[in-house]
């Protein structure tokens, strides 16, 4: 797995250059991307691995998804992006809901959506309060190996890591998002304070606290002010035409002929075989082109 982490003020910075807006679409986030519009981002310790990859299984939205893995408790891994160009009020979400897939780990780790928020733009208060975060396990039983999607607008399962949301939804009685709303009617999801114009970001992390996790994220979909946005994280793909570049993680990066994933190392290596194939690695394929 590739592993492309950076700090979280050259990621806001980043785009800002690259001019970020709202649109009701369908937005292809591919490894090409990473650092320029999301980007995995080192929260704790040594953060983690994280990856564009091909899977696993059928993702809500196309053939891939990103993908984290975390092996220390210490360590804590996000995946930011820019999905918004300035702060949005909480109460103009109109809809609200994202993928997980868990490969490995406890009973209660899945991937969380977390929001860094502004509990009341009206007042003059702009320092850091925390962020608003979506736990799905609070809201229904994590499984291993299949995808789940979860509803953050129904389901209860929201809880601030700051003052004052803490007091309202603190980490072991989460709130409802109506019940955030209602107290907090002028709350919003903060546009980063890095630079002017900057975007307001989208989070999802892995750990802290976990051990040998390896998940996925994918299908997120939001509305606001009755225009909804779509993101499809997708590997752009390479057809496999070399066994040796099945092996060390390399068959998550590939495809086959028809331009499906592989499960496994085996699975690659077996239909390179099977082809007759040798040599480079062949072909990129188009898949994820920005639509």
């Amino acid at each position: 797995m590739r592993r492309i982490t950076l700090g979280l003020a050259t990621l806001v910075a980043t785009m800002a250059v690259a001019g970020v807006a709202v649109a009701a679409t369908t937005t292809t986030v591919t490894e090409d991307d990473l650092g320029v519009t999301w980007g995995f981002v080192t929260e704790s310790g040594a953060g983690g691995d994280g990856a564009i990859v091909h899977g696993p299984d059928e993702p809500p939205i196309g053939t891939g998804s990103a993908e984290f893995a975390v092996s220390d408790p210490a360590d804590g891994l996000a995946l930011s992006g820019a999905v918004f160009d300035g702060a949005v009020a909480l109460a103009d979400v109109d809809a609200w809901s994202y993928g997980t897939y868990r490969q490995t780990g406890g009973d209660a780790e899945a991937i969380s959506l977390q929001l860094n928020i502004d509990y009341d733009a009206t007042d003059t208060e702009d320092g850091w309060q925390g962020r608003l975060a979506f736990e799905p396990y609070y809201a229904a039983a994590v499984e291993t190996g299949v995808w789940q999607t979860w509803d953050v607008l129904t389901q209860r399962g929201w809880w601030a890591t700051g003052s004052p949301g803490n007091s309202e939804c603190p980490i072991d009685d989460p709130c409802t998002w109506d019940e955030v709303v209602g107290a907090f009617p002028d709350a919003v999801i903060r546009a980063e304070q890095a630079l002017d114009g900057a975007p307001a970001l989208v989070n999802f992390k892995a750990g802290s606290g976990w051990s040998d996790f390896v998940g996925n994220v994918d299908g997120f979909t939001v509305t606001v002010a009755g225009e909804t946005t779509e993101v499809n994280f997708q590997l752009t793909a390479t057809v496999a035409t070399d066994k040796d570049a099945c092996k060390d993680g390399g068959w998550q990066t590939l495809v086959d002929e028809d331009g499906d994933g592989f499960r496994n190392q085996g699975e690659c290596v077996s239909t390179v075989a099977s082809e007759g194939k040798s040599g480079g690695q062949g072909e990129a394929k188009g898949r994820g082109k920005n639509r």
